[in-house]
């Protein structure tokens, strides 16, 4: 009975310890996941454009007609600027033998709010943006080979342009094109 008795003793320590292990892994276990989801929350504010372009074909895809942004650089301003910029003409002429051109974007207009702290941005959704992305790294191409990499990420000749910051500024692969310039890729859309 003696011997019993000290079996259950020895038998409950051991698990007791085994559990005291196994809650030690757990929370070292813990501790590495929630360090590892700081750092990446902290990590993933410095993809703005990345989720600034997400945030918009995201909701695009949903059927949203506005969509807020945040935060906002220059860069997404100025990515935000081109995508309004390019889009089809819609020339009520044709239809109406009206002469009301109007040329219709991406996406519609945007507004910036400043919040003394980050910058942010409604931006009107039009339902024509089907994918935007961005190239990181931001690698150079230069001008003899733009229109070979933007027939590597557009689906079409004719869909669709490729954003480039060059020396000029923010601007389009057909604009670069134009002004005899190569630059760095900064991402897509179409």
């Amino acid at each position: 009975m003696l011997l019993h008795i000290i079996f259950l003793y020895l038998r409950r320590t051991q698990i007791a310890s085994h559990i005291d292990q196994k809650a030690n892994k757990i929370q070292i276990l813990f501790e590495e996941c929630f360090t590892t989801a700081r750092l990446f929350i902290r990590l993933k504010k410095f993809f703005v454009l990345r989720n600034a372009l997400t945030a918009l074909v995201n909701a695009e895809r949903i059927g949203r007609r506005q969509v807020l942004i945040r935060p906002v650089s220059k860069v997404v301003l100025k990515f935000l600027l081109v995508m309004q910029k390019h889009g089809i003409d819609c020339s009520l002429s044709t239809l109406f033998k009206k002469s009301n051109n109007k040329r219709i974007g991406y996406i519609g207009d945007f507004e910036v709010i400043d919040d003394k702290r980050n910058k942010k941005c409604v931006v009107e959704l039009l339902g024509r943006l089907n994918k935007a992305g961005v190239i990181s790294p931001r690698f150079d191409i230069g001008r003899k080979q733009i229109e070979r990499r933007s027939s590597e990420l557009l689906p079409s000749r004719q869909y669709g342009f490729v954003v480039l910051t060059t020396s000029y500024g923010i601007m389009d692969h057909e604009e670069a094109l134009a002004k005899h310039t190569g630059g760095k890729v900064l991402g897509f859309f179409y």
